[in-house]
């Protein structure tokens, strides 16, 4: 048999593994990401399996396999978790609020909170708060200056934090200590967004980094947590970024998601990734 009949076979059998909901042991550090093609997933046992080549038609849902997160079970094991974790952060959040509070207000102007639309499941428009890290005319300054505009663009939508003018002293330490994502739990509350799944992206973002599968990230809420952050957050580049949420969209399990949450709390105590 060629090299390449064994390829298709061993690619024929894998997308049988994902569609038969048999394929569930996959973690956040099970995988070796490759460097390059579309990717949804790969067995256990061979971390290196592409289950979807770049040629092959992966932005029709009819083309790919039934997503584990789309369930009604999973949709309901979801909801649960997510009113077990998002309640004990909103009270955190109500406790902290007037320190947090009054140390923006005394050190730069403009709203406590900050909101933002984005994408939620299905592609509906949602409204996502933090504590406000950045100066009142952050998004004025980016769009402005071409130069920081431009390493937005190139690092995922994210400025580097070393490059970005934006940030507040107070905002800095909100964000090496992920404080500042503390009112999403109130996201969380609303049904808006999950305990768990990928980070939530505006419109632009979608189109640039999703490209030929939306597919993967629109089946999902947005999480507090996901992969993505429990795989070093900013030090991830956005193409391995979309490829976690295609594993994680395809391969979801309740145990996955205890696990995700479960490794989030050292990547949050060592503020690994934050910017």
């Amino acid at each position: 048999m060629s090299a390449e009949a064994w390829t298709e076979q061993r690619r024929a059998w894998t997308n049988r593994r994902i569609a038969s909901g048999r394929h569930r042991g996959f973690g956040p550090t099970d995988a070796v990401l490759p460097s390059m093609g579309f990717v949804t997933g790969s067995t256990s046992d061979e971390p290196e399996t592409v289950i979807f080549a770049p040629g092959d038609h992966a932005a029709s849902l009819s083309t790919v396999p039934a997503l584990a997160i789309q369930g009604r079970r999973a949709r309901f094991a979801k909801r649960l978790l997510d009113l077990v974790v998002a309640i004990p952060i909103a009270l955190l959040f109500v406790l902290l609020l007037p320190f947090v509070a009054l140390a923006l207000k005394l050190t730069s102007p403009g709203p406590v909170l900050f909101k933002q639309q984005r994408l939620g499941r299905h592609g509906r428009t949602i409204t996502v708060y933090k504590f406000r890290s950045m100066r009142i005319d952050a998004e004025a300054r980016l769009r402005a200056d071409p130069e920081l505009f431009e390493a937005y663009r190139k690092n995922g939508f994210k400025v580097p934090a070393r490059l970005d003018p934006r940030i507040t002293p107070v905002g800095r330490f909100l964000r090496t200590t992920s404080l500042d994502e503390l009112p999403q739990a109130l996201c969380v509350l609303r049904g808006t967004m999950s305990a768990v799944g990928p980070r939530p992206v505006v419109p632009d973002e979608l189109a640039a980094l999703y490209r030929r599968a939306p597919e993967y990230y629109l089946a999902c809420k947005p999480g507090l947590t996901g992969l993505w952050q429990v795989s070093g957050r900013s030090h991830v580049v956005h193409k391995n970024r979309t490829t976690l949420d295609q594993l994680y969209a395809t391969n979801w399990s309740m145990l996955w998601d205890i696990k995700i949450l479960v490794r989030t709390i050292p990547a949050v105590l060592t503020a690994h990734g934050a910017h």
